[in-house]
């Protein structure tokens, strides 16, 4: 004789969880390629806890590679500013221009004009 059960088993997960699936699914994604293409990815994931974090090299002795954001800021009269922010790697020449154009709106004196 079988058992009817009324109550049904629904496993439930949270946010967290499909976001490391979907980080996982990525990451098998982008060793796949590697495998075939012998190229690695450019966004290539290098943590599944932070999968926003990519790989920047900088060529240092000690450290060839570092995983954290990078930074560029302006100093104005000790304060400093976050201009740009980014887990992805950038050249920080390239945004010269427009971190002097920052800097000149910060601290140009409306009632000189």
């Amino acid at each position: 004789m079988r058992h009817k059960t009324s109550k049904s088993h629904k496993l439930s997960f949270t946010l967290g969880y499909y976001r490391r699936l979907a980080t996982l699914k990525t990451v098998l994604e982008q060793q796949q390629s590697y495998f075939e293409t012998g190229i690695s990815s450019k966004n290539r994931i290098v943590s599944i806890a932070k999968d926003y974090t990519r790989s920047i090299v900088r060529g240092k002795e000690v450290k060839p590679v570092e995983f954290e954001a990078k930074v560029n800021k302006l100093q104005i009269y000790g304060i400093n500013f976050i201009e740009h922010l980014s887990f992805n790697a950038f050249n920080e020449g390239t945004r010269l221009q427009s971190t002097v154009y920052k800097a000149q709106s910060l601290t140009i004196n409306p009632a000189v004009i």
